[in-house]
């Protein structure tokens, strides 16, 4: 589920099923709360900002990385286990949204 708004979170160190730093100023992050994965980014060391959530039984293999010009956009896509063999790649951009930028699905599918 990719959330709409902008959540500001708190991510206990010991919930953390992956955290990944893309550039030097981004920062991914998988996490667990309450039994569900969720995922959010931070740049510049600032406050984390949770912008997917997700109800899986898997809890590692998550991760992050950087891709540049698909489609005329460059971002980052994340990566979640849906089954023993296969993942899934969400890819995001960053949009301009009331001054502050936040990720926007590009495409997703499993590989």
């Amino acid at each position: 589920m990719i959330i709409k708004k902008k959540i500001t979170v708190s991510i206990n160190e010991d919930s953390i099923l992956s955290l990944t730093l893309l550039s030097n100023e981004l920062e991914i992050c998988w996490y667990l709360d309450n039994d569900i994965q969720k995922c959010a980014y931070r740049r510049n060391g600032s406050d984390w900002i949770q912008f997917l959530a997700e109800d899986s039984c898997y809890r590692d293999s998550y991760g992050a990385e950087l891709y540049d010009n698909l489609f005329g956009y460059s971002g980052f896509f994340i990566k979640a286990p849906r089954g023993a063999a296969y993942y899934a790649h969400d890819y995001y951009y960053f949009d301009l949204i009331s001054s502050a930028l936040y990720p926007r699905t590009l495409t997703n599918g499993s590989l």
